[in-house]
């Protein structure tokens, strides 16, 4: 599976070639959340969701560990400030 991104310089292809699988589910969760939300660019935030929404993922883990259980709430509060993503 192939993403591709658009900037102002035109298209890059990413490929899940040297990404963990949980890395690369992270990559193709922040594209479906652009896309969901009919949003043309792919930020930080919808990385940062994608991350935090895999049950076994490193990013929740963390948190977790920093006393933050409930990481979704935590997501749609402190750092988009909105519950539309």
């Amino acid at each position: 599976m192939c993403v591709a991104t658009r900037s102002y310089y035109g298209y890059q292809i990413y490929n899940s070639q040297g990404y963990t699988e949980m890395a690369w589910e992270g990559i193709v969760g922040a594209t479906d959340a652009t896309q969901r939300n009919k949003q043309q660019i792919i930020e930080s935030e919808h990385l940062m969701k994608a991350l935090l929404e895999q049950k076994d993922g490193l990013a929740r883990r963390i948190l977790t560990k920093v006393g933050l259980d409930n990481t979704s709430a935590m997501l749609q509060i402190l750092i988009f400030g909105r519950t539309d993503l």
